[in-house]
């Protein structure tokens, strides 16, 4: 039992502490919230799926088709942003990754006039101009 006080006293009057560290390194990234690039594309299909299901249903749609996307997305560290066009507005999840060299670890949830997917965006705005006889963002 003297002993520590005495370490201690020794410790503090030689200044030789010994604070543990933890080495981050080892870890999986996924562990710390980083997402790997190799989940982005299938986080987008998770996305594109879920914006055709609320499509369908309308009321209600949101809450029941995006549960699978952001319960995955909620896992990794990540910033929603979005844009101000009234029907041509998107909204994007960028997600973070270890390395700040990557590009593109954003997936799109909402691509505007109604579109669910890139391929789709076209077709769509051009169908929104028609309507409404104005011109889109």
């Amino acid at each position: 039992m003297r002993k520590r006080p005495q370490l201690l006293a020794m410790a503090v009057a030689t200044g030789c502490f010994f604070a543990p560290t933890v080495d981050d390194t080892d870890r999986d990234p996924a562990s710390q919230g980083y997402i790997s690039p190799a989940q982005i594309p299938l986080l987008q299909k998770e996305a594109t799926k879920a914006c055709k299901c609320e499509r369908k249903m309308w009321v209600g749609g949101k809450y029941l088709c995006w549960g699978s996307f952001w319960k995955q997305a909620n896992e990794y560290r990540h910033v929603e942003s979005g844009t101000a066009c009234s029907e041509g507005s998107i909204e994007v999840v960028d997600f973070e990754t270890v390395s700040d060299s990557e590009t593109n670890m954003s997936v799109m949830t909402e691509w505007g006039y109604g579109a669910c997917s890139d391929a789709e965006l076209p077709a769509k705005q051009q169908e929104y101009e028609r309507r409404t006889g104005s011109q889109s963002c």
